[in-house]
């Protein structure tokens, strides 16, 4: 009988999404539902339900209830995967003494598994716990947690300066104890946001580091006159005007000037603009949303009232020309992935150097970080100095031969094979 691979762990979905790419390689798994992330991308419903939700609404959804999930999926029709098992139902196996009740109901539903691939600060220390063999896939925090790049709460009393709280040496073992810490670009070994990288390797020199990328589901690239097609659909649906121009470009990342640096689009923009064939649409939440909406020309942008769900995204990127990630993190992330997937040609910000510096081929998309060096891009863009359905294909190859579900159940095996 094939080993059960337990995933736990809600943050950006990347947990569930694994489990669907095991599974479709025909690996049992059992997700685990982590009923402390309620925030709406956590959710595997928005994984896999149309929907649409205004900013306002995505923040209040940290505070919603399980209750409340409950009958907002089931206005969607959403139905819950048969690998998917709410850790609630395990509150009887784990008996009603221990001090976390919540925390032995999740370990009720891991003992049943063989392994366990996780994420988080709660995930990887109920992985410990648990005595299975885990695999750790970071999604930030808590990776700059156990390096003690950063403090787990707050309030830290002064005789855990420099040990750490109970829960940052319960993280710190769990990284050391794991099979791996698994990551998908080299920028998160060596080199990140203030060479972080490199500190995580010096600073955990006992965390074994392997590379591991989630999975990407693959959708066929429309020609240029099925994509208008479909963006006139999608934006008749969603009572939008549809743009007029020779390229149009989607921003799916939340607008967010430190972490993704859209303000650095602005004198592209106005450049651009001129030339009437250059459109962007942005995504409708991120902490600049409204700053960035006021300063773009009104005739080169369209921003969108509202979050997308992970389906209506995917419209969005089978519909558009060019997908603009991010311009500050030097990595790619789920935005790209997703949009390469769909044959999307990728405009972000990568350290190629870093990937070819590790042996590693970098992703094919067009990269710029710079005010500077988007401009430059947009206005060869403009000449038809850049061949988006090329780039567009070679991304597509390039992802699935890396994020494709082969290649991530066969690694996923490859790993847990050694300690079974």
């Amino acid at each position: 009988m094939a080993s059960l691979i337990g995933l736990y762990g809600g943050m950006a979905n990347n947990m569930y999404v694994l489990a669907k790419g095991l599974g479709a390689e025909g690996m049992p798994v059992r997700f685990i539902r982590d009923r402390t992330d309620n925030f709406a991308f956590s959710q595997p419903s928005w994984e896999d339900c149309w929907a649409v939700m205004d900013y306002e609404t995505v923040l209040k959804t940290a505070s919603w209830t399980a209750d409340h999930w409950n009958e907002w999926e089931a206005a969607a029709g959403w139905q819950r995967p048969d690998w998917l098992v709410e850790a609630a139902d395990y509150a009887s196996m784990a008996g009603g003494r221990h001090p976390n009740p919540k925390w032995a109901a999740i370990l009720a539903a891991m003992s049943e598994c063989d392994a366990l691939v996780v994420c988080g600060v709660e995930g990887a220390s109920l992985a410990a716990l648990s005595g299975k063999p885990f695999v750790i896939i970071p999604h930030g925090g808590d990776i700059r947690i156990a390096a003690r790049l950063a403090r787990f709460g707050s309030g830290i009393r002064p005789w855990n300066a420099i040990t750490g709280t109970r829960e940052e040496r319960l993280l710190r073992a769990a990284y050391r104890r794991a099979v791996a810490v698994c990551t998908h670009g080299p920028l998160r070994l060596s080199g990140p946001l203030g060479r972080m990288g490199f500190t995580f390797k010096l600073r955990m020199p006992l965390t074994r580091f392997e590379r591991l990328a989630l999975p990407a589901f693959s959708h066929p690239r429309r020609d240029r006159v099925m994509r208008r097609r479909g963006l006139a659909d999608l934006m008749g649906r969603l009572n939008l005007p549809v743009p007029e121009a020779d390229v149009v470009a989607f921003v799916p990342s939340r607008v967010d000037y430190y972490w993704k640096g859209q303000d650095r689009l602005l004198p592209a923009l106005t450049d651009a603009a001129a030339t009437r064939r250059l459109h962007l649409i942005f995504t409708g939440w991120g902490r600049d949303f409204d700053d960035l909406r006021q300063r773009v020309p009104a005739d080169s942008a369209t921003f969108l009232p509202f979050a997308l769900s992970k389906p209506a995204l995917s419209e969005f990127y089978q519909a558009a020309d060019l997908v603009i990630d991010q311009f500050v993190l030097g990595h790619y992330g789920t935005a790209t992935q997703e949009a390469m997937a769909c044959g999307a040609p990728v405009m972000l910000n990568c350290d190629f150097d870093e990937y070819e510096r590790n042996g590693w081929m970098p992703p094919p998309a067009i990269n710029a970080s710079s005010a500077e060096e988007i401009a430059d891009a947009f206005n060869r863009i403009a000449a038809n100095a850049i061949d988006l359905e090329k780039i567009g294909a070679a991304g597509h190859k390039w992802i699935m031969a890396l994020h494709g579900t082969p290649k991530v159940a066969s690694t996923v095996q490859s790993l847990l094979a050694q300690v079974q």
